[in-house]
């Protein structure tokens, strides 16, 4: 079944982000605020991750076990028809994954790639931790929550892909399938890891495991951070972005 992916472009710099969103998400709208304040010289590409929002088929997105490799390959492909042969890549939450994945996939092309909140392994406790959000409705943000349903339309879409995708890591789990380990160590990138220290979804374990593990990388911990660190701190997370991109500069984040 062929499917269409749909993107945006932002900005008309000359160094060129793409965005891979969360598990359910949009880029260009859980990456709103840094849509509407593209800092100079850089171009920013966001696209609708498949059965998602303006990307059909599939109606609504399906979760097979290969989900974060189709991702990778996903992103890779809306590049190569954009003409953008290399180009950094910013990965949050689990699409962090596919960007680890593409990164190790696709080496020549990704210039510096950085890991928003992610992680790169599965355990009883990461599970369980995605459990206590498995009623949206209750126990998503709301804000959060109304990013997706702009996404999906309405809740009960947003339950059922959240539920499928839940299925799937439990599929993941009981056959002992990683989600990417055995990428990290053929990622060439500079690698920025940036974690909040008080991240509820993904605990900062998962940040030291892939500063242990992927070359060329450093971490930033967050003060304070917790999961969605580009909402909670828009600005910031702008100005901290466009120092590592455009200037190859991690600020300290108490400065900015």
């Amino acid at each position: 079944m062929e499917t269409n992916i749909y993107y945006s472009l932002s900005g008309n710099g000359e160094e060129t982000l793409v965005i891979i969103p969360g598990n359910i998400g949009a880029s260009d709208i859980e990456f709103s605020y840094l849509i509407q304040n593209v800092p100079d010289h850089l171009r920013i590409v966001t696209f609708h991750l498949r059965g998602l929002g303006r990307s059909k088929p599939p109606q609504t997105r399906e979760y097979p076990l290969d989900f974060y490799y189709k991702d990778a390959d996903d992103c890779a492909a809306i590049m190569e028809s954009l003409g953008f042969e290399k180009y950094s890549v910013l990965g949050f939450c689990d699409g962090g994954v596919s960007a680890m994945i593409l990164a190790a996939k696709y080496p020549t092309r990704v210039q510096k790639l950085i890991l928003l909140a992610t992680r790169s392994y599965n355990t009883e406790k990461e599970l369980a931790i995605l459990n206590q959000l498995k009623n949206v409705e209750s126990d998503f943000d709301p804000k959060v929550l109304k990013d997706y349903v702009k996404v999906y339309g309405d809740i009960v879409t947003v339950q059922q892909c959240f539920t499928s995708y839940l299925n799937t890591h439990s599929i993941l789990l009981r056959n002992a399938q990683g989600l990417c380990q055995s990428e990290l160590s053929k990622i060439q990138s500079p690698t920025l890891i940036l974690h909040g220290e008080n991240d509820p979804i993904t605990p900062v374990i998962h940040a030291h495991y892939q500063r242990e593990n992927i070359p060329r990388s450093q971490l930033y911990i967050i003060p304070g951070g917790r999961h969605f660190i580009h909402h909670q701190f828009p600005d910031k997370f702008v100005k901290f972005l466009q120092a590592y991109l455009l200037q190859d500069t991690v600020i300290r984040w108490e400065t900015i």
